[in-house]
């Protein structure tokens, strides 16, 4: 076993081999993004490809754990109750308009309906207790507590936009328009495509 400090590298080795030196952290799975930083920093007006990917997937990764401790079906039922809350609300001012005051249905009625139309767990939205949604309310209330999106243009009436929120409301938009589900990475590609275009 080794033990001792991580090899140091001189900046020019690290720099010209950043890519290579993050790809085998990756895999020794402890990855290093000092060196997609280090690349980034290096050429900031026209940053490798491979450390721009490497940024959005450490992104989608960090989306990914929004669900962290809950199960499969409690995360995809967290995804179908921001589509029923949008779904709510922009059915609210297409019928009564924009100057009216909208109050979204309760998370316990939200998640009933929702188990009901998918099936899942459907046994369990008739009965009387709460301990047949208890799991779903409490990951629910956690990530409107704890994971509020940052610089998103999302808003759902008395929610705070959460990165799930942030993530599901742009794949619907995306899904409308015909467009890639992950915007982000859409546009950076169709910037690069341009640059190309125009070199």
């Amino acid at each position: 076993m080794k033990v001792g400090r991580k090899r140091r590298f001189p900046l020019g080795y690290t720099l010209e081999n950043a890519r290579q030196l993050f790809e085998q952290s990756v895999a020794e799975k402890k990855p290093d993004f000092r060196y997609v930083a280090l690349a980034i920093g290096a050429t900031p007006a026209a940053p490798p490809d491979w450390a721009i990917w490497a940024c959005i997937e450490a992104r989608r990764d960090e989306e990914g754990k929004s669900a962290r401790g809950h199960s499969e079906t409690v995360s995809v039922i967290l995804d179908e109750l921001v589509r029923f809350f949008d779904r709510s609300q922009r059915n609210f001012y297409e019928r009564n308009g924009v100057s009216c005051v909208y109050k979204p249905p309760s998370l316990r009625s939200a998640i009933r309906r929702i188990l009901m139309a998918h099936g899942s767990r459907s046994e369990d939205a008739g009965r009387a207790d709460g301990d047949w949604y208890a799991d779903i309310t409490r990951a629910w209330n956690e990530e409107q507590k704890h994971d509020r999106a940052a610089n998103s243009t999302w808003e759902l009436e008395g929610l705070q936009t959460t990165t799930r929120i942030d993530r599901i409301l742009t794949q619907e938009v995306a899904r409308e328009l015909g467009e890639p589900e992950d915007l982000h990475t859409w546009a950076w590609i169709a910037k690069r495509i341009i640059e190309r275009r125009n070199s």
